[in-house]
């Protein structure tokens, strides 16, 4: 398992918020590709030296051109999946689980873009 750099927080120190004009449900583009590279890196084998698996990368290519809400509301959905897998397991890494397999991202971006339309013409968020 590879921990995140330093300038890739880990989840459970993380916040959408900048400090700046943004708001606490909003992440930049940069911000999506850092966050979502850092959760996916924890689940990669030593032997990949950081390169993600295609299906990941295609992952954060497609959604970094969704909105900022569009893109948060998908960070909470990647650790609310994480947290779901892991639950109870010290080394879920050593132990072969990756949460992000390429039909539970595909299941997370239908989930966002059903709820995330929806919560945003309310001015709400996605359905837990």
């Amino acid at each position: 398992m590879t921990e995140p750099t330093d300038e890739e927080p880990k989840a459970d120190t993380w916040s959408g918020a900048s400090g700046g004009r943004q708001s606490d449900t909003e992440v930049t583009r940069t911000q999506f590709r850092s966050r979502a590279r850092a959760l996916f890196r924890r689940y990669l084998a030593a032997t990949e030296m950081g390169r993600l698996p295609d299906h990941q990368q295609a992952f954060i290519d497609r959604n970094e051109q969704r909105s900022a809400a569009g893109r948060y509301w998908l960070l909470v959905l990647l650790e609310r999946r994480e947290r779901e897998v892991t639950s109870g397991i010290e080394n879920p890494a050593a132990a072969g689980l990756d949460p992000f397999a390429a039909e539970d991202l595909t299941r997370m971006e239908a989930e966002n873009e059903a709820a995330g339309r929806s919560a945003a013409d309310r001015g709400g968020s996605p359905a837990s």
